[in-house]
């Protein structure tokens, strides 16, 4: 019985905590979700899935300067040089190149 009434406790103070939430109002997120009436949560989150960069303080998010070619992601410092190295894998690669936060093949 004793167990039984710690696991309800424990339920009860898991179930009534609070979420993390993070307020994406006036991002690139919530203008692109509004854009097709979709969920900005949904927008970020495809967009973490596709481009997540680690920021060096132990987080991550979705980096804008991203390309992927078949077996290699890289995650540009600037758009100067997601620009340079695009143009590199154009070279080598033709089309077969995703680009940004939402990795759209090009």
């Amino acid at each position: 019985m004793k167990n039984k009434a710690k696991a309800l406790v424990l339920s009860a103070a898991l179930l009534s905590s609070t979420a993390n939430a993070i307020d994406l109002s006036g991002t690139i997120f919530d203008k692109a979700a509004k854009a097709y009436n979709l969920d900005p949560l949904l927008v970020y989150s495809v967009a973490l899935a596709e481009s997540a960069s680690g920021r060096g303080n132990g987080s991550i998010s979705p980096w804008p300067w991203t390309l992927r070619v078949p077996g290699l992601p890289f995650y540009a410092k600037s758009e100067d040089q997601a620009k340079a190295k695009l143009a590199e894998f154009q070279q080598q690669y033709g089309r077969a190149i995703d680009v940004g936060f939402m990795q759209v093949s090009i």
